[in-house]
């Protein structure tokens, strides 16, 4: 297990640079900033919602399946 989420970190952590850098590359400078400043909003957004969304479905009758 302490393979597998050293593998997911890595991975995580690769996503996060390359975010940074598409974003640079592809944004003008003058709205860099907004974007920067969003990029970070929707992950902590993601964070929030994925737990309460996974409780909804594991105490209802509905199913991901």
């Amino acid at each position: 297990m302490l393979v597998g989420r050293s593998i997911q970190g890595i991975g995580a952590g690769g996503i996060m640079a390359l975010t940074e850098v598409l974003l640079a590359d592809l944004i003008p400078l003058k709205e860099r900033g907004k974007w920067f400043s969003i990029r970070p909003g929707t992950w902590a957004l993601e964070t929030v919602a994925g737990p309460l969304i996974g409780g909804g479905f594991a105490q209802s009758s509905a199913s991901w399946r």
